[in-house]
């Protein structure tokens, strides 16, 4: 269902659906009287504009971004840190460190500030399948030590994680990392399960000055709202079915 709705609002794609029925109305005789086809035409290339212009897609993910602060260097007695699993691919040819994307990557440099402060830190991976001992590569590669990570591969989703790492962590205050947009529904999600996370947000896409944001409307701006109408959408799932 999550999926379906997803498909249907993110702005890449119902922008994708707009511009092909657009060219449809526009080659094909039989809608040259179309009553609504300026209208619809118009609401096209407005949506273009609106969810590609900077401020704006700044605007829609600064909600989330910022919305818990970060807490990485507070004083608090923690001695576990979770992390959540971006996209990562089994790659031979590939050095470690080049099998993850952008977000795992972030995830793997706070990791990596984390122990430099704290070497008796133990991490714990959480995602599904292969992509968990994909990003413990990336880790031992930073140099911290094999015996200080776990893996936990059977989440396929935010809150599975949270259920699942719940029996290692207790109700100790532990780091928990992920991106910045993801930080409010994971951190609402280990929160419902009882836990006390220490929020680490990192691979930020977004400004608190939304106007540092250019304003030429761009494909990359796009991509941007994508990952804040996701995110909202997901809170709000979350929310409507007691998972946070």
């Amino acid at each position: 269902m999550l999926q379906f709705l997803e498909f249907i609002v993110l702005p890449s794609h119902f922008i994708t659906v707009l511009l092909v029925v657009s060219f449809i109305l526009l080659i094909f005789k039989r809608f040259e009287n179309f009553p609504a086809k300026r209208l619809f035409l118009g609401f096209t290339l407005s949506s273009y504009l609106l969810f590609g212009y900077g401020p704006f897609a700044y605007f829609l993910l600064n909600q989330l971004e910022f919305h818990i602060p970060d807490n990485a260097t507070a004083k608090i007695d923690a001695d576990i840190a979770v992390i959540l699993t971006g996209f990562a691919e089994a790659d031979p040819s590939k050095p470690a460190l080049s099998r993850i994307n952008s977000a795992s990557a972030y995830r793997v440099l706070e990791a990596r500030k984390l122990y430099s402060s704290n070497t008796n830190l133990r991490f714990i991976i959480s995602g599904n399948a292969q992509i968990p001992s994909l990003l413990k590569e990336a880790l031992i590669a930073t140099g911290i030590p094999a015996a200080n990570i776990d893996t936990e591969t059977k989440s396929s989703n935010t809150f599975e994680s949270a259920v699942n790492c719940s029996s290692q962590i207790s109700t100790h205050n532990f780091y928990l990392i992920t991106s910045a947009g993801h930080m409010p529904r994971a951190y609402y999600a280990f929160q419902k399960q009882g836990l006390k996370p220490v929020a680490v947000p990192t691979h930020y896409l977004s400004k608190q000055n939304i106007f540092a944001a250019q304003n030429l409307p761009s494909a990359y701006f796009i991509t941007v709202s994508d990952h804040a109408v996701h995110e909202l959408l997901a809170l709000l799932w979350y929310k409507l079915t007691g998972k946070i």
